[in-house]
């Protein structure tokens, strides 16, 4: 950064009064995230993070908004879109995060700094661009800019983060929240986490407390379905003594289940956490909400069961292929069974295990900002989705 442009960083955030860190994947990159922590404590700067800075900064930090976008929480998104100025550090403005770009922080100034100067200016006009090694110009700023304090918007984002958490409903079976939930507080959001693709990648985006940097292994903006058991796996054999667990949905899981042979033929300690609701429930929330219900080849259980619909027939047996392959593997579907099935699958962090949870089958993910629309339309529950009119419930995937 040259001096130029950091007496000009410096000087906009000294005019502000509502400043947001928007903290992205280019700082796990550059490994910054103790300068993030330096920087938002010195000038008392709320933090929100992307799916691929989830873990950049500590979720119980008194200033961590958590991530925001589409599924984020809704302080981060109403921060972010209140604020006088938003930093924006190693990320894109992906349409997942913006919604429609054009409401995107309307009236805040934004710094945008990235190494890749392509990304300056290509998705949102930003007010003061930086091309620049991340590492070093929060080095920089760190040193240029003096303590500052902005009590009363913190306090008001405090409120709000109160008032709107993530919530965990009230279910007679296993609610994928609560599954979640409770794998982050059994493993104190120390594992590293992998995912597929669809619901249960945005509930672990909620939901898992991911308390490390590159803890948090996701394709994201790929859309990867099949990602998350052959990710583990690398992940384990680059860190072997760490817990390593794919939350996985059945659908992305059958993109690679093969994969559990390489778990049994190498010793690889890979723990995968099926979050199974036999649909492809991403794809079957969006049918719901833009076709009025009608859902075409989501529907992941056998069509040719003859079970009655209240008796438990899972397809696949996920249980019976990881047998299969040699790999320790059981079942739950009753919220009581869960804390010690966990337990077992969590107990030998180098034995290969399958858990298979059988969740609420149509549950929908929420916080949900329609594609194409801004915060302000923000979804909080099926009954506020019955509220809002087809046409603007989004129009693409």
């Amino acid at each position: 950064m040259t001096d130029s442009q950091l007496e000009q960083v410096c000087t906009l955030i000294a005019e502000a009064s509502r400043p947001v860190i928007y903290a992205g994947g280019g700082l796990v990159s550059a490994d910054c995230g103790r300068l993030l922590r330096q920087l938002a404590d010195k000038i008392d700067c709320p933090v929100t993070t992307t799916v691929m800075g989830h873990g950049l900064f500590p979720p119980t930090h008194r200033l961590a908004l958590h991530c925001l976008g589409m599924h984020g929480s809704k302080y981060a998104n109403i921060a972010i879109n209140e604020a006088d100025l938003v930093l924006a550090l190693g990320v894109r403005f992906d349409d997942r995060v913006t919604g429609n770009v054009d409401k995107f922080i309307r009236s805040g100034k934004i710094i945008h700094i990235d190494i890749d100067r392509h990304e300056l200016n290509k998705n949102k006009t930003v007010t003061m661009p930086v091309c620049a090694d991340l590492k070093i110009a929060l080095e920089q700023v760190l040193d240029a800019v003096p303590k500052y304090l902005h009590d009363d918007w913190v306090t008001k984002l405090n409120a709000l983060r109160e008032a709107h958490p993530f919530d965990i409903p009230d279910s007679e079976g296993i609610s994928p929240q609560y599954a979640i939930r409770l794998l982050s507080d059994m493993t104190d959001g120390d594992a590293i986490i992998t995912l597929g693709v669809g619901q249960h990648q945005m509930w672990a985006m909620q939901h898992y407390q991911a308390a490390r940097p590159r803890s948090f292994l996701s394709s994201s903006g790929f859309g990867t379905m099949g990602y998350g058991l052959p990710a583990a796996i690398g992940a384990k054999v680059g860190m072997s003594d760490r817990q390593v667990i794919d939350i996985d949905g059945d659908g992305s899981l059958n993109m690679t289940i093969q994969e559990l042979a390489t778990c049994h033929r190498y010793g690889i300690g890979v723990k995968t956490m099926v979050i199974n609701n036999q649909w492809l429930g991403m794809v079957r929330q969006w049918q719901d909400m833009i076709y009025d219900g009608h859902r075409a080849e989501s529907d992941m259980s056998d069509p040719m069961r003859v079970k009655a619909d209240d008796d438990l027939d899972i397809y696949p047996n996920f249980v019976t292929i990881a047998k299969g392959y040699r790999v320790a593997a059981e079942r739950v579907s009753k919220p009581g069974e869960l804390p010690d099935a966990l337990a077992r699958m969590l107990r030998d962090p180098q034995e290969p295990y399958l858990l298979d949870v059988i969740v609420e089958a149509e549950s929908n993910v929420y916080p949900m900002i329609p594609a194409g629309g801004s915060y302000e339309d923000i979804i909080m529950s099926d009954a506020d989705l019955k509220s809002v009119s087809k046409g603007s419930q989004g129009s693409n995937i």
